[in-house]
């Protein structure tokens, strides 16, 4: 294990593993011994993952996934944290967090896209190679979604519970953006909204799963406002490690919008 790509702490509260680095296979093996030397030999209830990666390999992000499913069955929790960056497999980690437990810092690097296929300048790829591909990619991009999905159904307590909490925090984001009349409302607020709205009467996520797709398309840096919006995190500031007992409940995170997210909107839409 290389120390400079994955570490842990031990606090009186928590267990802290830090990556610091892609997500690769050998670095997903060392996690899942650490998680496990974490939840299962030192007895955490809580385990703070914080994260500064640009991503990688997706069988090693759905290693890892199985390897933390694994431990919630058991009661467990895993909070996570963005630090510089989190892109990619990285970001998805992220947003696999418990729900109203996952942290961003105001200046984190936030970026969601669909699986990549990566090849060198020298490998020759056939036609049917190609097709194979694709088809691999459309898979991955399915499988990840719908785990995503169907972890934040269950975070939030069903489809329209989900709805309801969507709905509420793109009415704090108008709320803000209410009381500085001279700034520039994001022009995704709308379509998100009808999107909650939709679900909630629907009492099925489909819709906000197509929302996503659409998004990730985009391949481009999403901004904490947005992230929080769409469900991905719960709250831009230092989690509870740092500064105590944790103010980020999910049924708080609804209701109201973080100061540092609400002042980050404010100066990004009045300098827009």
């Amino acid at each position: 294990m290389t120390d400079t790509i994955l570490r842990t702490l031990r606090t009186h509260e928590k267990g802290i593993v830090l990556i610091n680095g892609p997500i690769t296979d050998q670095l997903a093996l060392d996690f899942c011994d650490e998680l496990d030397s974490l939840y299962d030999y030192y007895q955490y209830e809580t385990v703070l993952l914080r994260i500064h990666s640009p991503g990688g390999q997706t069988l090693a992000l759905d290693f890892m996934m199985e390897r933390i499913d694994f431990w919630r069955a058991q009661g467990r929790k895993m909070h996570t944290q963005a630090t510089m960056q989190a892109v990619s497999a990285a970001a998805l980690l992220l947003s696999l967090g418990e729900v109203g437990h996952r942290y961003a810092s105001p200046s984190s690097a936030l970026l969601y896209h669909h699986t990549r296929f990566v090849t060198t300048s020298s490998q020759t790829v056939t036609a049917r190679a190609a097709m194979e591909a694709v088809q691999q990619l459309i898979e991955s991009d399915h499988l990840l979604m719908k785990r995503l999905c169907k972890h934040l159904l269950h975070g939030f307590g069903g489809a329209v519970a989900f709805a309801q909490a969507g709905i509420q925090r793109i009415q704090a984001i108008k709320d803000v953006m209410t009381s500085h009349p001279n700034g520039k409302k994001p022009k995704w607020i709308e379509e998100t909204k009808q999107v909650y709205e939709q679900v909630r009467v629907m009492n099925g996520i489909k819709l906000y799963q197509q929302l996503l797709m659409r998004r990730f398309d985009e391949d481009t840096i999403m901004s904490q406002v947005q992230a929080w919006a769409l469900m991905l995190i719960d709250d831009v500031d230092l989690p509870a490690i740092t500064r105590g007992q944790s103010t980020c409940a999910v049924s708080q995170s609804n209701l109201s919008m973080p100061p540092a997210l609400a002042a980050g909107l404010v100066e990004t839409a009045l300098h827009a």
